[in-house]
C-alpha cells in the first residue's frame, strides 16, 4: 500500500515537472523568430567586415607576388 502511495507521488512530481518543461519549450519556440533576426544581424555584420577586409587588405598578397616576379625578371 505504501509503495502505491509513493509511486503515485512520484507520478505527480513528474507531471509537475512535465508542465514546467512544456512551459520552457513554449518559451523557446516563441523566442525563435528573435533568434533568427539576431542571426541575420550577425551575418550582415560579418559580411560587411569581410568586404571591408578584402577591400583594405586584398592587394597585399598581389604586391608581394609582383615584387617577386620583378626580382625573378631581373635575375634572368
Amino acid at each position: 500500500m505504501i509503495e502505491v502511495l509513493l509511486l503515485s507521488i512520484s507520478v505527480l512530481k513528474l507531471l509537475k515537472m512535465a508542465k514546467s518543461v512544456r512551459m520552457l519549450l513554449d518559451t523557446v519556440v516563441q523566442a525563435l523568430p528573435e533568434v533568427g533576426n539576431l542571426g541575420l544581424l550577425f551575418f550582415l555584420l560579418f559580411f560587411i567586415f569581410a568586404a571591408l577586409g578584402v577591400e583594405l587588405f586584398g592587394r597585399v598578397g598581389k604586391l608581394k607576388h609582383k615584387y617577386r616576379m620583378a626580382e625573378r625578371a631581373r635575375i634572368l
